[in-house]
């Protein structure tokens, strides 16, 4: 994904981040089966608390984007 996102010239990329081991050498299935494509974003940046990020709204517009035109998420199914 982050090469996919470099070559379209985006300013920020995602860091992956989880609760479980992930093997970032194995080729990564964000969807699986044959409903409807769906998806929930949420970018937070914790605004005046200790550890506050910058950009986390950002990432998430470039997830909907890489949603839309890599993965062929429609736009009225993903929520910001």
């Amino acid at each position: 994904m982050r090469e996919i996102l470099s070559s379209k010239d985006f300013e920020q990329i995602p860091q992956l981040t989880s609760s479980r081991y992930i093997d970032v050498n194995e080729t990564m299935q964000i969807v699986k089966g044959h409903g409807a494509k769906r998806a929930l974003l949420i970018g937070i940046n914790y605004v005046g608390q200790n550890g506050e990020l910058s950009g986390c709204h950002n990432d998430v517009l470039n997830i909907k984007e890489y949603l839309m035109d890599v993965l062929g998420f429609e736009e009225d199914n993903i929520m910001v």
